[in-house]
């Protein structure tokens, strides 16, 4: 679908933003002003039994001792949701070759989706954004990403080179120095 004129066109760079919820998963594409889905993928929800592993002991016409063995499966799931995420995105990566990654995601999940994330894909985030947008037209994400480079142009910011950070920590230091004589 094309983007309205007065939101980013993503003109210059390809992009990818990467949409997950709990179980499900969405890679959209932006490039020249266009936006298409490349990607659609989803956990299975996790179903329970009533007793699910439960287990009797008895002997001699008496019940000694019941439990259960209880594994969690949405442990499980979040572990299959996350590899399946892993696997989309790199093949989105290595298939586009895309520049620039805006990660959406739920709060709670937003550390472990991130490390879930290719080391390519993860190098190449410019922005996180916490919430459920599953359910959210693209069109909106791109207009939060317009809100989000209004509030902070990219001209005006200014990231530290090595260089510059070693020679910041070095002339705080020679202070520290006069400051403890």
């Amino acid at each position: 679908m094309k983007i309205p004129q007065d939101l980013p066109q993503f003109a210059d760079k390809k992009t990818l933003f990467i949409v997950t919820s709990g179980q499900a998963g969405l890679l959209f594409e932006l490039f020249s002003g266009k936006l298409a889905k490349i990607a659609e993928f989803k956990e299975d929800p996790v179903v329970y039994s009533d007793r699910e592993g439960f287990f009797m002991r008895s002997g001699h016409g008496m019940v000694m001792s019941t439990g259960s063995v209880y594994e969690s499966k949405k442990f499980m799931a979040e572990n299959r949701f996350l590899k399946m995420l892993h696997k989309e995105v790199k093949r989105a990566m290595e298939k586009g070759n895309y520049e620039d990654v805006y990660l959406f995601a739920s709060p709670h999940r937003m550390k472990a989706t991130k490390a879930a994330l290719p080391r390519v894909a993860e190098k190449a985030i410019k922005a996180l954004f916490r919430g459920n947008y599953i359910h959210t037209n693209p069109l909106n994400l791109v207009e939060k990403i317009g809100e989000l480079k209004t509030r902070l142009p990219e001209d005006e910011i200014e990231m530290l080179t090595r260089e510059d950070a070693k020679k910041i920590l070095d002339e705080s230091k020679q202070a520290r120095d006069v400051m403890g004589k």
